[in-house]
């Protein structure tokens, strides 16, 4: 059995990785919901990502750096034409409602 057990180089590998699909993500081109707590929401483009670990901890947690553009106003409209939310269509009434991907909304 020759098996490796070389954590420290797997851990760097499966951190490359990682950080690579964040990238891939971030730079996608695709808008993005920026939620500011002190601004409110946008929808976003991002360009010049990068991602910087932080050596103290090990480098398991990275800062992000980013600059944002506003692309659209937020609406309804928009977050389903952007795939941000999409229309479902409710069983008992004839109407639709958009829903988060991964949360369900109550639409009030």
């Amino acid at each position: 059995m020759d098996k490796n057990t070389d954590l420290v180089s797997d851990n760097f590998v499966s951190e490359r990785l990682f950080k690579l699909k964040v990238l891939d993500w971030l730079n996608d081109g695709h808008v993005k919901l920026f939620k500011s707590p002190g601004e409110g929401n946008y929808l976003v483009r991002l360009m010049d990502n990068s991602l910087t670990p932080n050596t103290q901890v090990g480098r398991m947690l990275h800062t992000v750096n980013a600059t944002a553009y506003e692309c659209a106003e937020l609406n309804y409209k928009n977050l389903i034409d952007n795939r941000i939310v999409r229309e479902v269509q409710l069983r008992d009434e004839d109407t639709y409602v958009p829903s988060w991907r991964d949360f369900t909304l109550d639409n009030e």
